[in-house]
């Protein structure tokens, strides 16, 4: 299963990630709007694995593009 987050600033989708159920993954991704160009890591972490699944995204702000 992939999830895909987008940008807190414009809401493009960013980069899908692959959603794990025992492991909490950090990434980075950088949203590929030419006008917002963002760059964010992500926090991915699962909350239940029950259906509905529910996962939890959290973003911290790195920076702009150059």
């Amino acid at each position: 299963m992939k999830i895909t987050p987008v940008c807190p600033s414009c809401g493009t989708k960013l980069a899908a990630v692959e959603a794990m159920d025992h492991a909490t993954a950090v990434l980075r991704r950088t949203c590929p709007n030419s006008e917002c160009g963002e760059r964010w890591q992500l926090v991915v972490s699962n909350l239940s694995l029950e259906d509905p699944r529910m996962d939890k995204i959290d973003f911290t702000f790195l920076g702009r593009k150059s």
